[in-house]
Order: structure tokens, then sequence, then C-alpha cells
């Protein structure tokens, strides 16, 4: 089961403007918000292909579309 959140953010709060400005720093108050209890290894190894991590699609590639001409 996923479940999605909307987290909203305040930018003229000190701690939001502080997080946005350093990722490391965003991504221990993100994980703040997941419980510690979600089992020996809730994210899988990089570079491996589970159902929960699938590989992009084609249709999500980063090259910008052709004109046919």
């Amino acid at each position: 089961m996923t479940t999605l959140t909307r987290i909203v953010l305040n930018p003229r709060h000190r701690a939001v403007r502080n997080d946005l400005a350093d990722s490391r720093q965003l991504h221990k108050t993100l994980m703040r918000l997941v419980p510690d209890n979600l089992g020996p290894s809730p994210a899988p190894p990089p570079g491996s292909s589970t159902a929960s991590n699938p590989q992009p699609s084609p249709s999500c590639s980063s090259k910008p579309p052709t004109n046919p001409t």
C-alpha cells in the first residue's frame, strides 16, 4: 500500500528556508516524518529494481521530443 502526503511549506518560516537551502538538512527533516520501525531495510539498495522501485519507463525520458519535418 502506498500513501502520499502533501506537505505545505511556509516560506516565511526560518526553518523552512534553512531546509530548502540545504538538501542534507531537508532530508533529515523529512526523514523525521517516517517511523523508525519499518523493517530491517526499508529502502532497497541503490541500483536495484523492485516492484516498489521500478525502473523509469521510456515515456519518462529527459530528452526533448524531436520535431519531424
